[in-house]
């Protein structure tokens, strides 16, 4: 922190937690993209092209998320739900089936 510091950055400390703080996001934004392209809202294409045109990401949702892995970012979402017991953080079927796919093709 102090070498940070000292460059001239600030430093802000974030409580460990769960999830890790940028990990827990990515996974739930690519899951609620993944979710609304299943119930017919937009494409895979449209989600990814507003995701980085209209709030400068990046990256689109969906295309974090083949880069991350779907196996990756089910089981953080698993995790999530059970330690907190929260509905946000449950996968939508379509990330479980990617997840699925993912996984037979590295066998």
């Amino acid at each position: 922190i102090r070498y940070l510091q000292q460059q001239g950055n600030r430093v802000v400390q974030i409580a460990d937690y769960p999830g890790l703080l940028v990990w827990r996001t990515l996974a739930m934004i690519a899951n609620e993209a993944l979710d609304a392209m299943q119930k017919g809202v937009a494409s895979e294409k449209d989600i990814d092209t507003a995701m980085r045109l209209g709030v400068n990401y990046p990256s689109g949702p969906i295309a974090w998320g083949e880069r991350l892995g779907w196996q990756r970012l089910l089981t953080l979402l698993e995790n999530l739900q059970r330690h907190y017991g929260e509905e946000r953080y449950r996968p939508c079927s379509l990330l479980r089936q990617r997840a699925l796919l993912e996984s037979s093709y590295e066998s």
